[in-house]
């Protein structure tokens, strides 16, 4: 059976199947691209940020670092997995609210660690766990292996949420 690709040509299943791995593979490298940039920012506050007092379960720095890395990798696996499906009404806005929740914990990090806004980057925290509560709550419908994929990070943000409330009520 020939598809036929962006351009209208026709394609084989062998071709269509390498262009979906090839795209999975970039949505990841884009997203831990993404990630890459956050930490930049990060190390380059770590003195102010170690001077900050924080909860009691704060983890050290490395785990965070790490636990993003592989969340980031989960972020785009989702992400890529929406796009594929996005001609569908209900999916397209899934991924319309993904990419806000996406652009609002980007912004997290230079607020929190580039402009030490601690209280605003709590706000941005509420919203991007908000904004992806909604997500899990459409996605159990419409696309249930990203309401999986989304469960760990969604733990995480409550996490951070936690974290950064603390540092607000402790500073």
């Amino acid at each position: 059976m020939l598809i036929k690709n962006i351009l209208g040509q026709k394609m084989s299943n062998n071709m269509h199947n390498k262009l979906k791995y090839f795209l999975a593979i970039y949505w990841v490298i884009a997203f831990e691209i993404i990630s890459y940039g956050m930490g930049l920012i990060i190390r380059s506050n770590m003195d102010w940020y170690k001077l900050l007092n924080k909860s009691i379960i704060t983890p050290p720095d490395y785990i965070f670092q790490t636990v993003w890395i592989i969340l980031y990798a989960v972020l785009a696996w989702s992400a890529y997995l929406l796009y594929r499906e996005r001609e569908k009404v209900k999916i397209k806005q899934i991924l319309l609210l993904f990419f806000l929740q996406m652009l609002s914990n980007c912004s997290w990090t230079p607020i929190f660690f580039g402009l030490h806004k601690i209280n605003i980057a709590l706000g941005i925290l509420i919203l991007t766990i908000s904004l992806t509560s909604y997500i899990l709550i459409q996605s159990i419908s419409y696309c249930r292996i990203v309401f999986y994929l989304l469960l760990p990070y969604f733990c995480w943000l409550l996490f951070a949420c936690h974290l950064n409330l603390m540092i607000c009520i402790l500073n």
